[in-house]
């Protein structure tokens, strides 16, 4: 009997916590938030003169002040940040303004954002760093701005294990490679697969990025996991760029001269005999 008097009173107790939960989001402002989906920023300065609750999130977590940052208006974000607008907050997915602002590589912001007290190691759920996202974006002021103020640079994301370091080869940005090489990223370091930045690069047929990661130590006769050298990677992919510059660099030319051979050599009948 008492089990049953709990459990009812547990399921009330749930169900009073979902109705408020419900309740209060229905009760916030989320004025500011629309007007910026809208790009309506006279209705922005009117709310804010009004008092409206600038950080106001969504059913999501979103707030205006991410809605700026994705949309890329530097003036309603300038507007929200004066009014006190809360840069750490994140949505479900992690997403903060400065992983918004990030993906534009858009540095103005960027450097607004982590002035008022952004964490330059903000990520998403799985792990991806606005240091990731601003080096696939190939912004390599953004970098800059973000190891500057602590962004570790070594940082894996959890999927599949890749740096900062291998996004930026992996897009074919030689100058966010070339700053990450200076601030210290490792060039060996290796994704869950195996891939180096190296073979990010080879792939990306990015030659610029191959002699930049090569110059700081990288191995031109790399191979991955299942043996497969990186020079046959980028024969493979007809990355001749790259694959040009991996001979340049020390790689063994015979690997891919002889993959090469045995492809066009056609395979030999065997013999019949008549009696």
């Amino acid at each position: 009997m008492r089990c049953r008097t709990w459990a009812r009173c547990s399921v009330a107790a749930v169900l009073a916590a979902v109705l408020a939960a419900g309740a209060a989001w229905a009760a916030s402002d989320l004025r500011l938030a629309e007007a910026i989906q809208r790009r309506d920023r006279k209705a922005v300065t009117a709310l804010l003169a009004q008092h409206a609750d600038v950080n106001a999130a969504q059913p999501d977590g979103a707030t205006a002040l991410a809605w700026a940052a994705y949309l890329d208006d530097r003036k309603s974000a300038d507007l929200l940040l004066a009014a006190g607008a809360n840069v750490k907050t994140a949505d479900e997915y992690g997403e903060t303004p400065l992983t918004l602002a990030a993906a534009n590589g858009n540095a103005v912001l960027v450097e607004k954002l982590l002035k008022a007290g952004a964490d330059a190691n903000a990520a998403r759920w799985d792990g991806e760093t606005a240091l990731m996202i601003a080096a696939n974006a190939g912004s390599a002021e953004v970098v800059k701005q973000l190891i500057a103020r602590g962004a570790d640079v070594n940082a894996a994301e959890s999927r599949e294990g890749q740096t900062a370091l291998m996004w930026a080869a992996a897009e074919g940005h030689p100058e966010v490679v070339q700053v990450l090489i200076e601030r210290k990223a490792d060039i060996q370091a290796a994704s869950k697969s195996g891939f180096t930045a190296l073979v990010f690069a080879a792939i990306r047929n990015d030659a610029k990025s191959v002699r930049l990661l090569l110059a700081a130590g990288a191995d031109a006769n790399f191979a991955l996991p299942d043996g497969t050298k990186i020079l046959l990677v980028a024969a493979s992919h007809k990355s001749t760029l790259a694959a040009g510059a991996l001979v340049d660099g020390g790689a063994d030319p015979n690997v891919a001269i002889a993959v090469a051979i045995h492809r066009c050599t056609p395979p030999r009948r065997r013999a019949t005999y008549h009696w």
